[in-house]
């Protein structure tokens, strides 16, 4: 059985057993060195904390906190302001958008309306223009009738000398 360590390359077990004896050695000396540091960190610990007290207490006092807060309650004022003249903006410019659409479409309506209405009136002077061809033709056959009735009466009969009498 071959053993691979840092310092050492051995086949037997007792070479085995005194790497075991070195590494315990070493990790004997470790724990050492550690309990050493944490007595000199024990001593460490106080200055590290009176340190942070001194920064703790030097930060800001309560007036410059009130100072902030006040600071930021008028940045979130001004931009909801912002936020609101902006929206009154554009409510506006969508209604008026809104208003001009209704007109353009209320006044195509009414010139949709008036091009019924002139063609109602061109049909209405066409009724009448037929209406007045129509009694026109009338007058004309009556005029022709009462010539045929004339015509077949005849001219020369003089009162009383008719067939009756």
């Amino acid at each position: 059985m071959r053993i691979y360590f840092p310092q050492f390359y051995c086949d037997s077990p007792f070479w085995l057993i005194r790497i075991e004896q070195i590494r315990f050695f070493y990790i004997g000396i470790w724990f050492a060195e550690l309990k050493e540091k944490q007595k000199t960190m024990k001593k460490s610990i106080l200055p590290i904390l009176a340190v942070l007290a001194i920064m703790a207490s030097c930060g800001p006092s309560r007036e410059d906190l009130a100072k902030r807060q006040e600071e930021m309650k008028d940045s979130i004022q001004s931009m909801n302001d912002q936020i609101k003249d902006e929206l009154d903006s554009r409510m506006k410019a969508m209604q008026d958008s809104i208003t001009e659409s209704a007109k353009q479409t209320n006044e195509n309506m009414q010139n949709q309306v008036d091009q019924v209405k002139d063609q109602l009136e061109k049909k209405s002077d066409q009724a009448e223009k037929n209406a007045d061809a129509t009694k026109k033709e009338l007058d004309k056959l009556k005029k022709e009738q009462k010539k045929k009735e004339d015509a077949k009466k005849p001219e020369n009969v003089n009162a009383g000398t008719g067939k009756g009498g």
